[in-house]
């Protein structure tokens, strides 16, 4: 393989790398803070009683 074709097949690789890490980050952080927020409102409720 030529040197260009490794350039284009890293720079292919870490753009898809990037938009993988871009999808799994966006998916967490629509679903981490509702169960972040129901544990802090089990605790208070728990800490309350």
């Amino acid at each position: 393989m030529s040197r260009a074709n490794m350039r284009k097949d890293d720079s292919l690789k870490s753009k898809l790398t990037k938009e993988a890490e871009s999808r799994v980050t966006q998916s967490d952080l629509n679903s981490v803070p509702i169960k972040e927020a129901d544990i802090k409102k089990e605790l208070i409720d728990e800490a309350t009683q």
